[in-house]
């Protein structure tokens, strides 16, 4: 069996749609009342900022390395979340760790691992999350409009902002009466160019209101945009154009008043429209350029048993080599073996998706890849904060593969392995018990139900146990004590079946651990206090893991010895110790954003 080093998991970075952007609010203090009338208090001022930490200053060493608050800002760009946490709490730690990714990134560098696989498959993977997610985060500021653009957008666009009041002319139309209904409509529109008042005409022709009321008509109206904008682009007290919908009826609208919401106040919304609409215009275009050729849709389909909604299709007949070909992702080859390289580095939950659907995970691949190659075009994997990102993604990634290495490399020989059972034979012990409890309080609550059981201080439940123990050493039954006495109800519905106890179980106390694997079979061990009650185990079985049962757990802990030695030593390496703690909390909360 082979144990592994937890390292940092890989960072998935999940799509980023963008946030909403606060909108600034006048700097006004509260509004107080004084002598009748409102008045604005005086803003605060502003704390004064500390001084600029020098870049020269030294806040640590590690790794035989000076580390200023320049290279420190320079360790933490990139770092995930969880190294940032841990840079919070246990800067020295983090200071360790991160040299020791260097450290070991390094070697892995030299030895050639970022060409090996698995690493060369997951360094890709990474990357491509790395860069999508530059691109949803850098992009959409390319798309700003201008001012003069946020303002053309408010003019030409005005519904979103604006309210309107209005008086309707209606003329409903009937099945059959269409032309009656079509007169109608036409003598109003006479009128109103014989220059009659409006509000005589409704009164006259309209089937809606007597006055022509309407409701408000604002965003959320139900009518059609484009009569909405006719309305609003019509002079207050002006009459719209004729609106027909077949099968309703004939409109006319009167604009009585308009109020519209300031440019000022839309302005950042108008802004953010803009800029993911333009976002998205881009990533259509992204969509379109990339490109997936299936070359072996069988394959896929017994892989998935459905390709593209269709589960009819035939299994491949040919035998699957590693260099089969099987797709063709944005003009590059991808083999059987590729294919393989990649789904088995993928996070486990993508891995699904990649097996269930294949040919959609072929699709968003492609266009992952199609948007890494336009970020790297513009070089931002060269800019901060993404260059670090890569780094430390890369570091952690050719890290894990020289522990990998270090592992595979490990061997122990079967004359260690019985070494190190024969030195201590006894950590194998294991006993089979039944376990007697009975419960105290330090503190027990005054007994108010005479009906309900008595919650025992120490002193009675330790001679409650004493009574116990008498009987049983009497000849009474310990099962049949359990029943009539444990406290515990699991324990006692299994007749006092408690787990196995082994010295490696954690879980056990040592007060009961040692005392009972100490014991033969047929012992009664205890009254055994405890913080919550006192406890008796009766060993129904007392015996040994021999040899062969654990070699193989023998074998592990041995490799995992010698790799935590190894690993220590690498630590040790890199020691590092922090010089200013106030100042690296500083400039860690300075670069964290918080």
């Amino acid at each position: 069996m082979r144990s592994a080093l937890l390292l940092f998991s890989l960072p998935l970075f999940a799509q980023v749609l963008g946030v909403p952007p606060v909108k600034p609010s006048p700097n006004k203090g509260p509004v107080r009342v004084q002598a009748g009338k409102p008045t604005v208090a005086a803003p605060k001022a502003a704390p004064a900022k500390p001084p600029a930490i020098p870049p020269t200053k030294l806040i640590a060493t590690a790794g035989g390395e000076r580390i200023t608050a320049a290279k420190l800002r320079e360790l933490l760009i990139g770092a995930p979340a969880i190294a940032l946490t841990s840079a919070k709490s246990d800067p020295r730690e983090f200071l360790e760790w991160t040299y020791l990714m260097r450290k070991l990134a390094a070697r892995g560098e030299k030895e050639g691992l970022a060409a090996m696989s698995p690493y060369i498959d997951r360094l890709d993977w990474s990357r491509l999350q790395i860069l999508r997610t530059a691109a949803f985060q850098e992009k959409p500021k390319q798309f700003a409009p201008t001012d003069a653009e946020i303002a053309k957008s408010y003019a030409d666009h005005p519904l979103p902002y604006a309210t309107m009041r209005t008086r309707i002319l209606f003329v409903a139309e009937t099945e059959g009466k269409e032309a009656e209904a079509k007169a109608k409509f036409h003598q109003a529109l006479a009128g109103l160019k014989a220059r009659k008042p409006f509000a005589d005409l409704v009164q006259q022709y309209s089937e809606y209101t007597p006055d022509g009321s309407f409701p408000e008509i604002g965003a959320e109206s139900k009518l059609p945009a484009d009569l909405r904008l006719s309305i609003a682009k019509t002079p207050v007290n002006g009459v719209t154009a004729p609106y027909y919908i077949k099968g309703q009826g004939h409109y006319l609208f009167q604009l009585t008043s308009i109020d519209r919401k300031p440019l000022a106040d839309v302005k950042e919304e108008i802004r953010k429209g803009i800029r993911e609409a333009r976002f998205k215009e881009w990533l259509d275009a992204q969509t379109k350029a990339m490109k997936v050729d299936m070359l072996n849709l069988p394959f896929f389909a017994s892989v998935s048993g459905i390709v593209a909604g269709i589960s009819s299709l035939p299994q491949s007949k040919e035998e699957i080599k590693p260099e089969t070909k099987l797709a063709v992702v944005n003009g590059k080859l991808i083999t059987a073996k590729d294919w393989t390289n990649l789904v088995k580095n993928l996070p486990p939950g993508i891995r699904a998706n990649a097996t269930s659907q294949p040919v959609d995970f072929l699709s968003q691949y492609a266009l992952i890849g199609k948007i890494g190659d336009t970020i790297v075009k513009e070089g931002w994997d060269k800019k901060q904060p993404w260059a670090g990102r890569l780094a430390y993604d890369r570091g952690q990634i050719l890290m894990q593969g020289v522990v990998d290495r270090y592992m595979d490399a490990l061997r122990v020989m079967p004359e260690d392995q019985r070494k190190a059972f024969d030195a201590n034979p006894s950590r194998f012990a294991f006993a089979k018990v039944k376990v007697l409890y009975v419960a105290y309080s330090l503190t027990p609550p005054p007994q108010t139900d005479p009906n309900a059981p008595k919650i025992l201080n120490e002193d009675e439940a330790r001679a409650k146990m004493d009574g116990i123990v008498k009987e049983i050493k009497g000849g009474a039954s310990f099962v049949d004590m359990v029943k009539r006495f444990s406290e515990d109800a699991d324990s006692r519905a299994k007749d006092g079946d408690g787990p196995a106890i082994t010295a490696a179980d954690p879980g056990i106390p040592d007060a009961i651990k040692k005392p009972v694997l100490a014991a033969k079979t047929g012992d009664l061990v205890g009254p055994v206090k405890l913080p919550n009650g006192f406890f008796l185990i009766s060993v129904v079985e007392a015996s040994r893991k021999t040899y062969e049962q654990v070699k193989d757990e023998i074998y592990d802990e041995i490799r995992q010895e010698r790799f935590q030695a190894w690993f220590d030593g690498e630590k040790k390496s890199v020691e590092a110790k922090v010089i200013d703690a106030g100042t690296f909390q500083r400039i860690v909360a300075e670069e964290s954003g918080n």
